[in-house]
């Protein structure tokens, strides 16, 4: 699990020098590098879903969120201060 994320951190980085070094005529190069992209623009699609998730559960905004005069930022900022006193 360590070296995974030590491999996501240094992902961004890999991809730009990929981006420099690879050879755009040779179709296993291009294909391996467009593979990465996508996996780790996956990855960072459930990192941040996972952290939406985290927030919610514990803000606990579920109510707050499904009323209809919940509509802008400050307004769920000034309902969870409500909640707070």
């Amino acid at each position: 699990m360590i070296v995974m994320r030590k491999i996501i951190k240094w992902l961004p980085l890999v991809l730009l020098l990929f981006l420099f070094l690879i050879d755009r005529d040779n179709v296993l190069h291009v294909s391996i590098y467009i593979f990465t992209l996508i996996f780790y623009t996956i990855i960072l699609i459930f990192k941040i879903l996972d952290a939406k998730r985290m927030w919610h559960n514990e803000f606990d905004v579920e109510g707050i969120s499904k009323k209809s005069s919940v509509d802008k930022v400050a307004e769920l900022s000034d309902e969870l201060k409500k909640q707070e006193n």
